[in-house]
């Protein structure tokens, strides 16, 4: 279970938001987002994962999930247990550091591996907006004198279908980054991020906010531990997450590290 669960479950009944074969999604009176995750899954932000093969069956969009005297949460399908779990940080560790010859890896990695619809095809194809907001915007990581990339984050926030915009997922790759490389205007873009979040769907405005904070999913966070799994190895299982979401966050990633070099994009 992720760290951050517990600290929004206020013993207040949950409504459930979406349900899915591999998730469960479920609001807190405050509007947080808490998910449910089969075993199998990779952990999220705010996830917990459950000893379940399939959600489906389970729970129903709308249904209430109330809390039990026995610390259990009860739907009309089943009861959970969402506290006394062992607890995972999602948090980037403070000894993080991105791999050598990562942006290498992923010069050769993304492109045969690009889904249809993903970032990376839309961005090398003759979608000039969005290849402009992305140049605004690594810009201005690194030049002091660019204004303020609104505009950018406009154009990119909820560009894309699905739960998670390739766009959001993208910015979740360049936050990720930044994180890592304690990069003087983390702070500046996830506050500008933040602010925007109106503009894309529940399930992205969480992710992109645990990402403003420093919360990853563990994917991703496993490109900075030391481990058996070759560099390439774990590429691929970030890019497995999703339709295109995980190949989304590792073009953010690639973005990024090539606006910090100084390459031009």
């Amino acid at each position: 279970m992720c760290d951050t669960v517990v600290q929004h479950l206020s013993g207040a009944a949950l409504t459930v938001h979406s349900v899915f074969h591999h998730a469960c999604n479920l609001t807190t009176p405050d509007n947080h987002l808490l998910t449910l995750l089969t075993q199998d899954a990779p952990l999220a932000p705010g996830a917990v994962r459950m000893r379940c093969a399939d959600f489906r069956p389970l729970f129903s969009v709308g249904e209430t999930v109330r809390p039990q005297d026995d610390g259990t949460y009860a739907a009309a399908g089943c009861r959970v247990m969402l506290t006394s779990v062992p607890c995972q940080s999602t948090c980037v560790p403070e000894d993080a550091i991105l791999p050598s010859g990562l942006s290498e890896a992923l010069d050769a990695f993304l492109p045969v591996t690009a889904p249809e619809y993903g970032i990376w095809n839309n961005l090398h194809s003759s979608d000039r907006r969005l290849m402009l907001a992305v140049r605004q915007l690594t810009q201005w990581l690194e030049d002091d004198a660019t204004p303020a990339p609104d505009e950018a984050l406009k154009t990119l926030i909820g560009a894309g279908a699905g739960l998670t915009p390739s766009g959001d997922d993208f910015l979740l790759g360049m936050l990720f980054v930044m994180n890592v490389t304690r990069h003087r205007r983390f702070e500046a873009l996830a506050s500008a991020i933040d602010g925007l979040l109106s503009r894309t769907t529940d399930i992205s405005r969480a992710m992109l906010k645990y990402g403003s904070g420093g919360h990853f999913g563990e994917q991703l966070l496993a490109l900075t531990a030391s481990g058996p799994l070759s560099l390439n190895a774990r590429l691929l299982r970030v890019a497995a997450y999703g339709h295109s979401s995980g190949h989304d966050m590792l073009t953010g990633i690639l973005f990024t590290l090539r606006a910090l070099s100084g390459q031009r994009l």
